[in-house]
């Protein structure tokens, strides 16, 4: 063997055994979702700054009929981390008095992903409208119910982790999201703001 390739094996098995090996919380880190809906009421929703921590804030793309679109917004935020809460708000203005339903999810599986990932929220709050219900998800029912919030299957076990403020936050995905109804004012924007971190366990 000459010594070009003795030197380059060398330097491999150097850099093999120096990286660590990864987790799969380093690899996947989920993506909060925010989705507000109104269509029923056919109000007119545009996404506004400001935004911290948004990947995308706009008309939801992939709703069908096309024309329900322009009253669906999307909220995607940016990878939320495992064991740290991310603090993240994004605008909209709606065009017309009535209510919008605002809930709260994850994004579907993708590429390595075996299931749905799991986002835990926390500290959900609203600006230019009428506080949320119970955004810090302390009111916890006697049968485990979210006060003010209703989920698309059931409550999600929390885990073992810590919440940010208090002692409870919710676990939500794409397919058991939490939901509310929130108060909107014609031309006035509402700036929904939350802390997010990918779920562990």
């Amino acid at each position: 063997m000459n010594t070009t390739k003795t030197l380059l094996l060398a330097i491999a098995a150097i850099v093999t055994t120096a990286t660590p090996s990864l987790r799969a919380e380093d690899l996947i880190k989920a993506r909060p979702v925010v989705l507000l809906n109104a269509v029923k009421d056919k109000n007119g929703l545009t996404a506004a700054d400001p935004k911290t921590n948004m990947e995308s804030v706009d008309n939801t793309p992939w709703i069908k009929p096309a024309d329900a679109k322009p009253f669906t917004i999307q909220a995607v935020g940016a990878p939320a981390q495992y064991g740290t809460w991310t603090q993240y708000s994004f605008t909209f203005v709606p065009k017309a008095d009535g209510y919008v339903w605002l809930v709260l999810a994850g994004q579907y599986k993708g590429a390595g992903m075996t299931t749905d990932p799991k986002v835990d929220f926390e500290d959900v709050s609203y600006a230019g409208t009428s506080a949320a219900v119970n955004g810090d998800f302390e009111k916890i029912g006697a049968t485990g119910t979210v006060d003010g919030w209703k989920f698309a299957k059931a409550a999600l076990p929390v885990g073992s982790e810590a919440a940010n403020s208090g002692k409870s936050f919710v676990t939500v995905d794409a397919n058991n999201s939490a939901g509310q109804s929130v108060k909107v004012t014609a031309g006035q924007p509402v700036t929904v703001s939350f802390s997010a971190r990918s779920h562990k366990d």
